[in-house]
């Protein structure tokens, strides 16, 4: 997949392997490491001599020619959007970005992009800035259809559940739910005690966030380690839950609401 992409136009393999990692979310000093440079220097260098020049806003190299001509667009790409618009314009099937900047499919891929303000534009075969997350019809008809197909198969079970009489089930008592009743009716007040027990208790939310796991080394103070430990084992819950559920609140309090609803597919 790496050799087909690197294939492309002018971008060469390494060229590429910068790219994409640094879309990713590597630094240039772990990149520098796995592609065998004594520093991040060495990349820099690398990629002036293939064109390319840093740009410390967007945290990325990008071509010299487009960095000069960038002046005459509305808005600039950054990041992630900048990369995936860059692959298009080399001509990169949708599906192969999708699978080396780490999307679940071309599908969530095409929501990122949409709640960033860009749009598909059918004349430029590319996505193009709008300045508001209004999905283009064309481009969106299949996971419209899709979400059509599961509301119709929803329909159907509810209609056949309302025809088999399941609907009325909680009319229609038999033996075993009669025992499960009385079972609850006797042991009424150690239930109630243990409800208001839990309610008492801080519920930690929980995220299903899809798409690939990655391994993050990070640094931190040593006190707040020892208290993320101390939380895991007192609590009972992993310390990956513990930052998922830190970071998704703190994008969500500041600024990200629109990127978090995305990312959780909501």
């Amino acid at each position: 997949m790496t050799q087909a992409l690197a294939n492309m136009g002018n971008l060469d393999e390494k060229v590429q392997a910068v790219l994409v990692g640094l879309s990713s979310g590597k630094s240039r000093e772990q990149l520098a490491i796995e592609l065998k440079y004594k520093d991040s220097k060495g990349i820099d260098n690398y990629m002036k001599r293939k064109s390319y020049e840093w740009d410390n806003t967007r945290k990325n190299y990008f071509p010299v020619k487009e960095k000069k001509s960038s002046a005459n667009i509305v808005q600039s790409p950054e990041g992630r959007v900048a990369t995936i618009l860059s692959l298009y314009k080399r001509g990169v099937d949708a599906k192969e970005i999708a699978l080396q900047l780490k999307f679940q499919d071309h599908r969530e891929m095409a929501l990122y992009l949409r709640s960033k303000g860009y749009v598909w534009d059918e004349g430029q075969s590319t996505y193009v800035f709008k300045g508001e997350s209004n999905p283009n019809p064309g481009e969106t008809e299949r996971v419209v259809n899709d979400k059509k197909s599961l509301n119709t198969e929803k329909i159907e079970v509810g209609e056949t559940k309302s025809r088999t009489g399941v609907g009325q089930s909680m009319l229609n008592y038999d033996e075993n739910s009669l025992k499960l009743i009385s079972f609850l009716e006797s042991n009424k007040e150690a239930l109630m005690e243990i409800i208001k027990n839990q309610s008492n208790s801080v519920q930690i939310p929980r995220y299903l966030i899809p798409g690939v796991c990655i391994t993050k080394s990070v640094h931190m103070n040593y006190g707040l380690d020892q208290m993320t430990r101390e939380f895991s084992m007192e609590k009972n819950v992993s310390q990956k839950d513990i930052f998922e559920v830190a970071l998704i609140d703190f994008f969500k309090k500041y600024g990200y609401q629109k990127e978090i609803s995305v990312l959780l597919g909501h």
